[in-house]
């Protein structure tokens, strides 16, 4: 916004004002044609300083020029960017009950997280914001319904976000791979084996660290 002394000739000012890097604005006066306000058609560059100027010589109704150029500048912020954490490690893999933080370092619109938000193979789950952070950041958390299917490659997408000024967010990705199921090692007593004891205890050894609860339920005799 520029404020004049004075009520201005619109279409001279008008003329001889220029933004640089240039780009397409849209000029705006009050009643009194002494403000001037200045906006992006659009939004403007990210990361970019930015000059705007008034030359020397715009008119004011009255018909005296101005002596000398109106000048100001400022810097755009960054663009937004976005970090994918998958919350369940195994190895170099992920578990398959595992969910996935996505970060977004600026502000962003909620109501289009549910669709930019996605695994491919595609894979039904819910998106849940978390609170905003004090500099800004907004985190989602996806969560597949049902779990991911074992030794599988997905990749979960972010396309389609905005910021709160309404800048598209560049799309991101993050692709992992599930960790094999477990399997079972050996059963005691073997297969097939004759005159066990009555008392004989009876085990199965997985090749990884089963969950008690459901192990428990899933074993019948």
């Amino acid at each position: 916004t520029i404020t004049f002394s004075a009520p201005m000739d619109e279409a001279s000012v008008g003329a001889l004002t220029s933004v640089t890097p240039t780009a397409p604005v849209e000029l705006t006066w009050d009643a009194t044609s002494t403000e001037l306000t200045i906006a992006p058609a659009g939004s403007w560059d990210p990361a970019t300083y930015h000059t705007v100027t008034v030359a020397a010589g715009a008119l004011a109704q009255s018909g005296q020029p101005l002596l000398a150029p109106i000048r100001t500048g400022f810097l755009t912020r960054a663009p937004a960017s976005v970090a994918i954490v998958a919350t369940e490690k195994v190895g170099t893999r992920v578990g398959g009950s595992t969910a996935f933080e996505v970060t977004v370092d600026q502000p962003v619109d909620p109501s289009e997280a549910s669709t930019a938000i996605r695994l491919e193979p595609a894979v039904p789950g819910t998106v849940v914001a978390t609170d905003a952070g004090p500099d800004g950041a907004t985190t989602f958390v996806f969560t597949p319904d049902g779990g991911l299917r074992a030794d599988t490659r997905y990749r979960l997408v972010v396309a389609g976000l905005h910021d709160s000024d309404g800048a598209a967010i560049v799309a991101t990705s993050l692709l992992v791979r599930t960790a094999e199921a477990p399997s079972v090692v050996r059963f005691r007593p073997r297969a097939d084996t004759i005159d066990v004891a009555r008392d004989a205890t009876l085990s199965v050894h997985f090749t990884d660290a089963m969950d008690p609860v459901s192990t428990t339920k899933a074993f019948t005799v």
